[in-house]
């Protein structure tokens, strides 16, 4: 009787065991599903960061471990993404004076244990054409059981100002003139810091958002193609960068480039100008059905701006079409369109901007509009967010009143560049006359030559702006890597 107890008993343990484990191979199933096949992160902590957005500060978190320089820097992690772009983003801005623009990062930094953060003079005076922020710090983390200096480096990734001068400033060698020379400006800092702290067994990690991002990859090709890190121990992020060079060579698998096919900004320069990045390039899919962790959701990314306090929602993108059937033009939906997606849209719509003349290579567009545009972008981010909202309105208004006469006055658009120096005039706009009657005929024939022959698309692209906004806005990626990495839901 006691035998046969026993036996029911081991039959019993051995039904729970095979329970057990099937409960926790089913689990762990779709757990490892759920990770997207990321390694699992142990002894993570919560560091708090703040930001400026849209005026304001806001105070969020982010997950971080000495264990990410543990991983191979050649395999993107959504866990390092996120604390990477949250670095940026403390970056990216600060309410108080131009002598105190560094204060967000830093603090971050020092919340993740960094000694002696630093700041080139850049940070400390208002963006002109020329200048490049960077912040760098150091610490010392525990990898594999070996000691190592880690140092995080930041270029400045928001409130650029007149910085946007040099965004559109392409040059004529096979790298960007204006990330180039931006990245050339704070090497010598970068590097200066570097040999006062660094060791036998150091590790940098960069990260930047946008124009940051595209120094932030061109930084880090510069370090590994110097010998300064091995590539092994660079762990370089960028979000929503332009494209910085031409015949990229070299893998740089430690540079890792998310990037969002809704966002024009990394559409530029044009692609088919030979412009890439140095790195590995992970594209966000708005296509549920694609087998992919960068998928997109919505709703998911909705839900962690709202935990982060973000109030930001996105409009629904539409294809948009000219009604003139009543007085005037008036724009309207285009119900033939209306599977058209941002994305595909924007193809579209480069493609026949790229068909004129003076954008069919980058050396025309050098020659013929890189002094204009370069010029107006840095006047017009320049001047207050209210100065330049009225400024465009205005100049908006005035074409649409006059589209009709500057598409038959001819390429030498008198008119056109008359009355756009008259509207920045009257807003006490401080111009350059000479530069702008000189390189404005040349913009206004790209501009009205590509509505005459694509009204439809300028109308989309004028009636969707909040939607392309959106797609560029550096707390969207961070609320959309929180809604992908399985860590914050552990995390709650």
């Amino acid at each position: 009787m006691k035998v046969k107890h026993t036996k029911i008993l081991l039959i019993f343990l051995l039904a729970i065991s095979l329970c057990v484990g099937v409960i926790f191979g089913i689990t762990k199933f779709f757990t490892d599903l759920s990770h997207n096949k990321e390694t699992e992160l142990h002894h993570l902590r919560s560091i708090p960061f703040s930001y400026t957005f849209h005026g304001e500060t806001h105070t969020n978190d982010f997950l971080y471990s000495d264990e990410f320089f543990s991983l191979p820097s050649s395999s993107f992690h959504t866990t390092i993404a996120a604390a990477s772009l949250a670095i940026s983003l403390s970056s990216s801005g600060y309410t108080g004076p131009w002598s105190e623009q560094d204060t967000n990062v830093k603090a971050t930094m020092s919340s993740l244990g960094c000694k002696d953060a630093h700041s080139n003079e850049d940070y400390g005076v208002e963006p002109a054409e020329m200048t490049s922020a960077v912040t760098i710090c150091h610490k010392t983390i525990d990898v594999a059981n070996t000691q190592s200096t880690l140092f995080i480096i930041a270029p400045r990734s928001g409130n650029y100002k007149k910085e946007w001068a040099s965004n559109f400033r392409l040059g004529t060698s096979d790298t960007h003139e204006g990330f180039a020379q931006a990245t050339q400006r704070i090497l010598p800092f970068i590097k200066e810091y570097i040999s006062q702290h660094k060791n036998g067994n150091s590790v940098a990690w960069i990260s930047g958002y946008s124009r940051g991002g595209a120094i932030a990859g061109l930084l880090a090709k510069e370090l590994n193609d110097s010998g300064t890190f091995v590539s092994e121990h660079i762990y370089a992020y960028t979000f929503e960068s332009p494209a910085t060079i031409k015949n990229a060579s070299g893998t740089y698998t430690h540079i890792h480039h998310l990037v969002s096919s809704d966002d024009i900004v990394t559409a530029l320069p044009l692609a088919s100008w030979g412009y890439t990045r140095p790195g590995i390039t992970h594209n966000i899919s708005n296509n549920a059905a694609d087998d992919t962790s960068l998928t997109w959701n919505k709703e998911s990314v909705q839900a962690q701006l709202s935990h982060m306090k973000i109030e930001l929602e996105r409009s629904d993108f539409a294809m948009k079409t000219i009604d003139l059937s009543s007085q005037g033009m008036k724009i309207i939906d285009d119900t033939t369109q209306s599977k058209v997606t941002q994305s595909s849209f924007l193809d579209s719509f480069i493609t026949s901007l790229s068909s004129h003349f003076y954008l069919e290579t980058s050396d025309n567009y050098v020659q013929n509009l890189q002094e204009g545009v370069s010029y107006l972008s840095g006047l017009f981010y320049g001047i207050s967010a209210e100065e330049r909202s009225q400024a465009f309105k205005d100049i908006t208004a005035n074409i649409q009143s006059n589209f009709i006469m500057y598409g038959l006055e001819g390429k030498e658009h008198t008119s056109f560049t008359s009355n756009v120096i008259g509207i920045l005039t009257a807003h006490n706009i401080t111009i350059d006359k000479e530069k702008l009657e000189r390189t404005l005929p040349s913009l206004a024939e790209v501009l009205i030559t590509n509505a005459l022959n694509n009204i439809d698309k300028m109308a989309t692209l004028y009636a969707n702006f909040s939607s392309f906004s959106y797609a560029h806005e550096a707390v969207v990626y961070f609320a959309f890597l929180r809604s992908i990495d399985f860590h914050y839901s552990l995390q709650g």
